[in-house]
């Protein structure tokens, strides 16, 4: 079968799960939610054959609210995917036949841009089931631009008939607005200040403890805004050793010429899958004002050189072999 990208018709909105995905995709003939035939629907809400070897691609007929009942989408975001601003369609079908998801297209106020689904990843999504396609977000637009946040799909079922809908998501986590907080903190406070950990880990023994130490460094932009840091938050791996977060009058009122403080902190845990597994352990939530207004929190990582001594540190520190 070929799953060659088709081009999106007129769109329409997306009800409820309800009717198979001969209603939904195939949509050649009519059927109730009971499997009844019914009346044909109109001629221009059936779908198109997908093209077959050289064959112009076909184009992806719009369906409508009926027919395309019984396919969802949802929000999703993997921990991993957090640190690179992915997040997942899951695309869920209700319908009770198989269909593939050639790809899908999230737009969204809170980005610039339309991000897309790799069209070499298109899947089947099993009835009864869900998958997963992951899209990569664009630019972050401070403050929110108006419109809702919608997602084009372009599936096909397993007669090679190609259908086009645009459903607004569900975000059950809210993962959208978190991310657009996020974002926006994050540029606010960067045009202000350039925030980085410095390459080397420390490590030190203290009467029997051993002590690791995080240098940040904080230099202000030349012409940006006034940024006061007021704390960096602990994360699931390391605690400071003053608390459970670190503040420093340096970070507070930063002087012209910045300032490099040192993050001391020692092991929150010591069971090793805590870092086979870990994802967030080495991101830390900072907190921070700019012109006097405080910011939501957004988060500040290490680089894949630090991370592995990070590892290392706590490997030492929990007297694993």
């Amino acid at each position: 079968m070929s799953h060659g990208a088709g081009a999106t018709a007129a769109r329409t909105r997306v009800a409820a799960l309800a009717v198979a995905l001969a209603c939904a995709v195939g949509a050649l003939t009519g059927c109730t939610g009971e499997g009844q035939r019914a009346s044909p629907p109109p001629a221009p809400a059936t779908t198109t054959p997908a093209p077959r070897g050289d064959d112009a691609p076909a184009e992806a007929v719009t369906l409508t609210p009926d027919e395309a009942a019984g396919i969802g989408v949802e929000l999703r975001q993997s921990r991993t995917d957090w640190g690179d601003r992915v997040v997942q369609l899951r695309v869920v079908n209700g319908t009770g036949a198989p269909f593939v998801v050639e790809h899908g297209t999230l737009r969204s106020p809170f980005v610039g841009g339309a991000a897309t689904t790799d069209p070499e990843r298109s899947r089947e999504v099993p009835p009864g089931s869900h998958r997963d396609f992951s899209v990569a977000l664009g630019d972050p637009v401070c403050p929110a631009a108006v419109g809702d946040v919608v997602v084009d799909l372009v599936v096909v079922d397993d007669a090679e008939r190609r259908g086009a809908l645009t459903t607004v998501p569900t975000d059950p986590q809210g993962h959208l607005e978190r991310i657009h907080r996020e974002d926006c903190a994050a540029a606010a406070v960067t045009a202000g200040v350039t925030l980085a950990f410095e390459p080397d880990v420390g490590v030190r023994d203290e009467g029997g403890v051993l002590v690791g130490t995080l240098r940040l460094t904080a230099r202000p932009v030349p012409g940006g805004p006034r940024v006061s840091v007021t704390a960096v938050e602990r994360s699931n791996l390391l605690t400071p050793t003053s608390g459970l977060a670190w503040s420093d009058p340096a970070l507070l009122d930063l002087p012209p010429a910045g300032a490099t403080v040192d993050l001391d902190f020692t092991q929150a845990r010591c069971d090793p899958h805590a870092v086979a597994e870990d994802k967030r352990g080495t991101f830390f939530a900072v907190h921070a004002s700019v012109d006097g207004a405080p910011q939501p929190a957004f988060y500040l990582g290490v680089d894949d050189a630090v991370r592995a001594q990070v590892y290392a540190y706590i490997g030492r520190a929990c007297g694993w072999a």
